[in-house]
C-alpha cells in the first residue's frame, strides 16, 4: 500500500476520530476519511500499544519492529499496510499482501478465502437430496 498523499488536518482528524468511535478502537487513531464497514474500517496510524489492526489500512514508519500484532483482512492479497523495511513477528497476516521489503518471522500469512456454508444441523433430509449410495443409519 502507498502511503496516503492526502491526511486529514488535526482539527478535521478530531472530528472524524469523534465520529468513529464505537466502530474503531479507542487506540487508533483514522487518518482517512475512508471507513467503510465492519471489513474495510479506513486508514489509521500505527501505534505500538495496539495489537488489532483487523480489517484497517495501517500506516507504519518505515524501519518499524512489529511484535504480536493482529492485520487480519476479509480477502486475500489485500494490500493494507504502508510501510517499507518493516519486521513482523509473530503476528497475524492472513490475507495480507507482503511487500518484498518486510522480514516476516514466525507470522501468520495465510491467504485464504471465506465461503459461507449451511450449517449440519440445519439441513432436513426431505428438502436436501442427498445421492443415492448415501445412508443414514436405517
Amino acid at each position: 500500500m502507498k502511503e496516503p498523499k492526502i491526511i486529514l488536518k488535526v482539527e478535521e482528524k478530531r472530528k472524524w476520530n469523534e465520529q468513529l468511535r464505537g466502530l474503531i478502537s479507542a487506540t487508533h487513531e483514522a487518518i482517512l476519511k475512508d471507513y467503510k464497514n465492519d471489513f474495510d474500517r479506513g486508514t489509521v496510524e500505527y501505534n505500538f500499544q495496539s495489537k488489532n489492526y483487523s480489517f484497517h489500512k495501517v500506516v507504519i514508519p518505515n524501519g518499524t519492529i512489529i511484535k504480536e500484532a493482529n492485520f487480519t483482512q476479509k480477502e486475500p492479497h489485500t494490500d493494507c499496510i504502508a510501510g517499507k523495511n518493516l519486521t513482523f513477528i509473530e503476528c497475524n497476516l492472513v490475507n495480507v499482501e507482503l511487500d518484498p521489503t518486510w522480514t516476516v518471522i514466525d507470522c501468520n500469512t495465510a491467504q485464504i478465502r471465506r465461503v459461507p456454508i449451511a450449517p449440519t444441523n440445519k439441513i432436513r433430509r426431505d428438502t436436501f437430496k442427498l445421492p443415492d449410495w448415501f445412508h443414514i443409519g436405517e
